[in-house]
């Protein structure tokens, strides 16, 4: 008769073999390489996180994501920080990181939220008008938003 603890040793090294198991498969997943560009206003915008959630995952798995630069152009990587993105369709995010240089007390409460530089529909996933599908091979995918409606 087996003890507890041998039950639950054989019970733990098969859940780590499921996970690196698991974990492996989903890094073999076919990919594309995305890059782009976002305008806002027809103005390139620096510092923009731009996230990509797959639809079929619902942001359990499946994210990739790049910071746009000075030109407003951003490359994509996954959560594994590999170049690419797997091949499907995803919502997409766009949120401000200027709130991280915002001034701050002492307690890192933000003495002054930055202004807005475009509608915060944008950085949800309910409200977010973005989508797109990423296919095998290289994509460029921009985005342009209109700051106030």
């Amino acid at each position: 008769m087996r003890s507890k603890f041998t039950s639950q040793l054989f019970i733990g090294a098969a859940a780590v073999c499921l996970t690196l198991v698991v974990s492996g498969c989903k890094s073999d997943l076919p990919r594309g390489s995305v890059d782009g560009l976002v305008l806002v206003d027809n103005m390139p915008l620096e510092g923009l996180l731009i996230v990509y959630i797959s639809k079929s995952n619902q942001g359990r798995s499946g994210r990739a994501q790049g910071m746009t630069d000075a030109a407003g152009r951003y490359v994509l990587r996954g959560e594994d920080q590999r170049p690419g993105v797997p091949l499907g369709d995803y919502i997409v995010l766009i949120q401000d990181l200027e709130i991280y240089t915002a001034p701050r007390d002492a307690d890192g409460t933000v003495v002054q939220r930055p202004p807005r530089r475009f509608p915060a529909a944008y950085e949800k996933v309910e409200t977010t008008p973005l989508s797109t599908s990423v296919a095998n091979g290289h994509q460029s995918i921009d985005f342009k938003i209109v700051a106030a409606p």
